[in-house]
């Protein structure tokens, strides 16, 4: 079973505060209090996703804090108000803000942001902690317990670990696996006897196991087969310490096994090994610690019913035991004693062993192999897999932006999904949207624009940004007020822009350099007509907004501190006015301080801020005039300070900011002049977006790439599978 442990602290997307980078400083703006966010923002805090794996029914955890389940369903475990089993995800409706899951062998557990734990599914021994034995089909509050930072489940029994670091368990206790000094079950939650100082807990069928902040692990209830490591064969009701160690980081617990990590990457076992689940390379029981045999730079474990699974540093899995239904994904049936590699899994972050199948999470998708026999897969079948297959539900893309807060991705069926970093977390749904069309975004608030030529906005509204006539910011889509008829949409950093179809463009939000564009230099909080017509392409710098018209020239209004208006002049324009020098052009993107528009010829022009070689022309020194780059191209797209030129399929030059290594060239040099093909991507990239320290690349095979944030090489989204891609993207 998954161990789980207290989480202090989560990262907070906290809007309307200036950006951090490589880039110039921005002119000062009114400041926001912290007090000023709103319940709602606090809501988009990120949670690392999770995942649970049950004798056969499986849970995620999305990083919008939604519960997803699939699998057997006899005893209402997942949490539907139905008995009936799912091959596919179905979110559990009546939960909201859950920061951890776990799953027993046929019920679940949540918890709340607020410490509070809810439980639902079987509950003939008290597990769900509603002081009944009732079955639920739906979740019911624990009760009697609050301030909780981590939980985990057995196969009939519940602990929980509070954040003072005292543990508490409830549910059957035939062996003493609650550790109250009884062998009562208990339908409430009771506090288990002498233990304080723990960071993590981890359950087995009817044994515990607890780790202290000194690195020393604790273990009651059943020791048949020596899972508590304590030398014997005797159960205990009570805490008694495993000998012999020390220094470890991490446990997991089997249904008879135990293992656990030390801070060198070592793994220990002991208990259960009548199928090789101690890894040691013997079928030997045993009652106290051994080493699994040749596994080091071990990151996390997990144990399943009988077998058991190690996530290396490098994104691998390693897995040995009982392989009867191919749980150690290695395609064959044969049982392991010794560790073994998961084939074709790298990039993972989170593992979870249930009773025969495994799952795992891949760079934001979800993995599963083995057992199927209630659909626990999520592949929508029966029929179990020798080695990982994709759950799904998550797939069918067809235009992605990238962002330094949370990446976009518009689904063909009109859908917007939204995920943080490759490997950190699986695309979630935005909610209440259908029917879109286009999405952009900056890091703090985002548009989509539906078919029907509505816009919908939602995030930070400090501005007045999403146009909803309030400085309300939002955590689900509103409408934009008084808009129709509009054909593209627009962000700058605090501002939006709207193309209607009669060729006018509407803006609102931050407006005090003018990038509004209708002659004022105020916010707006609802849409206002800027003074343009003939327009046939929209796009928005930090401080400023752009205007491609229908006879291939470009116009532009706001604060052009570095150029980025063709004029040395920097005083704020709030009408917009021509760009000179630009003819013919095809199409315009523009970074926060940098613009480049494509012609028609296919060269590609540049002006702007250049302290980052942005600029593609070989030299760090700025525009403030319109300079031809080294590259032709067919696309362009910016990031805050690079900039890509795409040629051919898969030719891509890319200029400018690299210390976060979104160029994805394998390093994090900046570059005024780099070419050629990035290494790890295919040949067949069709489409990029960036943002400020990320970029994303679409494939023509439906795969998503994505790197920056730290990371020089691209990594393949494989949770996102895209079906169709027509044009760039282009986003500040």
């Amino acid at each position: 079973m998954q161990p789980q442990r207290i989480t202090f602290a989560l990262s907070l997307v906290l809007y309307g505060l200036l950006w951090s980078g490589c880039g110039p400083a921005a002119p000062t703006e009114p400041e926001v209090s912290e007090e000023s966010f709103t319940a709602q923002e606090q809501a988009l805090a990120t949670t690392t996703p999770a995942v649970a794996a049950g004798n056969g029914h499986t849970v995620v955890l999305k990083a919008n804090r939604t519960v997803w389940t699939w699998g057997g369903n006899y005893y209402g475990q997942l949490g539907d108000g139905t008995q009936s089993d799912r091959q596919f995800p179905r979110r559990v409706d009546s939960l909201k803000d859950i920061t951890a899951v776990a799953a027993g062998s046929y019920f679940t557990l949540a918890l709340k942001a607020d410490g509070s734990v809810w439980s639902w599914g079987d509950n003939y021994a008290g597990q769900l902690g509603d002081g009944s034995t009732q079955t639920s089909y739906r979740p019911v509050q624990v009760q009697g317990l609050l301030t909780v930072g981590a939980l985990t489940a057995g196969a009939y029994h519940s602990v929980a670990l509070k954040i003072d670091g005292t543990v508490w368990s409830w549910g059957d206790n035939y062996y003493g696996q609650l550790g109250d000094g009884t062998t009562q079950s208990q339908w409430l939650p009771t506090q288990v006897t002498g233990l304080t100082g723990v960071t993590t807990i981890a359950a087995g069928d009817y044994h515990t196991l607890a780790l202290k902040s000194d690195g020393t692990v604790w273990a009651w209830g059943d020791n048949t087969l020596g899972q508590l490591g304590d030398g014997t064969l005797d159960p205990s009701a009570f805490p008694v310490q495993v000998p012999g160690l020390s220094d470890v980081k991490a446990i997991a617990v089997g249904s008879t096994h135990s293992l656990a990590l030390k801070s060198d990457g070592t793994v220990l076992a002991w208990g259960d090994n009548a199928y090789g689940q101690l890894g040691d390379g013997t079928m030997d029981s045993s009652s106290s610690p051994v080493q699994v045999a040749n596994l080091t730079g071990v990151a996390a474990i997990d144990a399943g019913g009988s077998h058991s699974l190690a996530l290396m540093t490098s994104g691998e899995l390693q897995a040995w035991g009982d392989n009867y239904l191919g749980q150690l994904g290695n395609g064959t049936t044969d049982t392991s004693l010794t560790a073994t590699p998961v084939q074709g899994i790298m990039g993972a972050s989170a593992i979870a062993a249930g009773g025969f199948y495994t799952v795992a999470l891949v760079n934001g998708s979800v993995k599963a192999w083995g057992d199927n026999n209630s659909g626990q897969l999520g592949d929508g079948s029966f029929t179990e897999s020798l080695t990982p297959i994709q759950v799904m539900g998550f797939n069918n893309i067809v235009s992605i932006v990238a962002s330094d807060s949370n990446h976009l991705a518009l689904k063909e069926d009109g859908t917007v999904w939204s995920w943080v970093d490759v490997g950190a977390t699986a695309p979630v749904q935005v909610p209440g949207l259908t029917g879109v069309t286009a999405i952009a975004t900056s890091p703090d608030h985002a548009l989509a624009l539906k078919s029907d030529g509505t816009v919908w906005a939602w995030g930070a509204n400090h501005y007045g940004q999403l146009g909803d006539g309030t400085f309300t910011s939002r955590s689900t889509p509103r409408r934009v007020q008084g808009l129709s008829s509009v054909t593209a949409v627009a962000v700058g950093r605090y501002h939006s822009l709207a193309l209607r179809s009669d060729g006018t463009v509407w803006g609102w939000g931050f407006g005090v350099w003018g990038q509004l564009g209708d002659g004022s230099i105020s916010n707006r909080v609802t849409p206002v007509r800027a003074r343009i017509t003939g327009v046939s392409a929209i796009t928005a710098g930090f401080y400023t907004s752009f205007f491609l018209m229908l006879d291939g020239t470009l116009l532009g209004t706001g604060y052009g501190q570095y150029g980025e208006l063709g004029s040395a002049t920097v005083s704020p324009l709030g009408v917009p006015m021509r760009i000179e020098g630009i003819t013919g052009a095809a199409s315009v993107t523009a970074g926060y301080f940098h613009v480049v528009a494509l012609k028609a010829d296919r060269a590609v022009w540049n002006w702007g801020l250049n302290s980052d070689g942005q600029l593609c022309n070989g030299t760090t020194s700025n525009s403030s005039v319109p300079t031809q780059a080294l590259y032709s191209g067919r696309g362009i797209v910016t990031g805050a300070y690079n900039t890509f030129i795409y040629f051919n399929i898969g030719y891509i030059h890319a200029c400018g900011d690299n210390s976060s290594g979104q160029l994805g060239n394998g390093t994090t040099n900046d570059s005024s002049a780099t070419h050629g093909n990035y290494a790890s991507l295919p040949s067949n990239i069709l489409m990029i977006s960036a943002s400020e320290a990320r970029s994303l690349a679409l494939g023509s095979d439906n795969t998503v790439w994505a790197w920056g944030g730290g990371t020089s090489y691209p990594t393949q989204v494989q949770g996102i599978t895209p079906t169709q891609a027509t044009a760039f993207t282009v986003t500040p």
